[in-house]
């Protein structure tokens, strides 16, 4: 069984979505489009967030960037659990440069937090119960 710290990327490519192998966990960097997991394809997150009336989590990541890779399966399960009430979205900052200026992205990973048009909260990189925490106190629920 590897480590965390034996870190071998593999990258599928498999009809627009990237599947990451590392060091034994797999996550989708771009995920199909669902009522769980979107990619921002041109649309404003702002935008999102009101036609959508739903909280809009936003994750900003980076390839090679350990942080991202913890973090990525926390994300996972988050949207999971509340994937009614929120709609949860991956980017990569390469793929979404316009976002990083206009959002102030200063590191990754970041997540972003858009209620009714606005941005309401921010966090870095956060456990499972810190994320939940968040996305129940900005969601409302």
């Amino acid at each position: 069984m590897k480590s965390i710290f034996d870190v071998s990327w593999r990258l599928f490519r498999m009809n627009k979505m990237y599947l990451y192998i590392v060091a034994g966990l797999s996550f989708l960097a771009l995920a199909p489009m669902s009522a769980q997991r979107m990619s921002l394809n041109g649309v404003s997150p702002k935008e999102l967030s009101c036609t959508e009336d739903k909280l809009v989590v936003l994750k900003f990541w980076m390839n090679g960037c350990p942080s991202c890779v913890t973090m990525a399966p926390t994300f996972d399960r988050v949207a999971t659990e509340f994937d009614a009430q929120a709609i949860f979205i991956d980017a990569n900052i390469h793929e979404h440069r316009e976002y990083i200026k206009n959002e102030n992205i200063q590191t990754v990973p970041t997540v972003l937090f858009y209620k009714n048009g606005q941005l309401v909260g921010r966090t870095g990189s956060a456990g499972y119960s810190a994320l939940r925490n968040l996305v129940i106190r900005y969601g409302g629920f």
